[in-house]
C-alpha cells in the first residue's frame, strides 16, 4: 500500500530545490498541526502527508544537518500517524510506522557520524 500525497512533478521539483522544499515542508507541516488541533482531521490529513514526504526528501538529499532532518521526519510522522488515527485508518497507520522506522534505519546507516552521543555525567 503506498498512499502518494505528492505528485512526482512537484516531488522532482522539490529535490532539485532544497530551499523551496524546507519552506514546503514548515508551510505544510504548520497547516496540519494546526487543522489537527481544530479537530479538523480530513483537512489535516493532505497536509500532514506533504510534510511527511517532504521531510522523506529532505532526509534523503540531506537538505538539512542529520540531527534536523531526523527531527523534521519524525515530527512529521508522528503528525501523519496522529492525523491517521483521528480516522480510523489503522492499516496506513501501521504502513507509515513501518516506513518511517526504516527510513530511520537506513539513514543512521549511512550516516552513523551524525548519531547523538551520550554526554558524560558529571561526578556528584
Amino acid at each position: 500500500m503506498t498512499v502518494r500525497f505528492i505528485d512526482p512533478a512537484d516531488r522532482l521539483a522539490l529535490t532539485i530545490r532544497p530551499q523551496r522544499a524546507i519552506h514546503c515542508w514548515q508551510d505544510d507541516f504548520d497547516s496540519g498541526q494546526r487543522l489537527y488541533k481544530r479537530g479538523m482531521w480530513a483537512e489535516a490529513l493532505p497536509h500532514a502527508g506533504r510534510a511527511f514526504e517532504i521531510s522523506e526528501l529532505l532526509l534523503l538529499n540531506n537538505s538539512v544537518e542529520s540531527s534536523n532532518g531526523r527531527e523534521i521526519f519524525t515530527a512529521s510522522a508522528a503528525l501523519l500517524i496522529d492525523t491517521l488515527g483521528k480516522l480510523g485508518e489503522l492499516q496506513m497507520i501501521q504502513h507509515i510506522h513501518w516506513q518511517a522506522l526504516q527510513w530511520l534505519k537506513h539513514d543512521l546507516q549511512l550516516k552513523p557520524q551524525a548519531q547523538p552521543t551520550a554526554s558524560p555525567s558529571t561526578p556528584a
